[in-house]
């Protein structure tokens, strides 16, 4: 991979409008005051990106209305599109990049399920995902 940019961050939820951010080619600086969302919205791409299923990690409330977030990253040969719902342990990637593949990456992958979330962070960063150690 050249470059990984992140584009956009959208939350939504059933009977919710859509909430995005644009994020600009260069640079995006977050600011405002206490209690505006700043600290929301590092949280939620943590979320879509792996964090563990711990209460403080949870970036949105449920009952709030919002359950899915998902993250659209440029990675230099195409587009991911990362997705996690709140009570989820895994992630969801649409790639239009031929070298990501498209599919669901377990937080704990299982034997039936081998894909996991390092097997995708591998994979966005060119690396093979069948290490071994000699």
């Amino acid at each position: 991979m050249s470059s990984i940019k992140i584009v956009r961050l959208d939350v939504s939820g059933p009977n919710k409008p859509l909430s995005t951010i644009e994020f600009g080619d260069k640079i995006t600086i977050i600011a405002g005051p206490s209690d505006s969302g700043k600290t929301c919205i590092y949280k939620c791409i943590n979320w879509v990106l792996g964090a563990s299923h711990r209460e403080e990690n949870i970036p949105l409330d449920e009952q709030d209305g919002f359950d899915t977030i998902a993250l659209t990253v440029d990675v230099g040969d195409g587009r991911l599109v990362i997705k996690r719902k709140i009570d989820w342990k895994k992630i969801e990637v649409e790639s239009s990049s031929p070298s990501i593949e498209s599919g669901e990456y377990l937080l704990d992958p299982t034997k039936a399920n081998p894909k996991s979330t390092n097997d995708f962070f591998l994979s966005l960063l060119g690396l093979p995902t069948d290490l071994s150690l000699p």
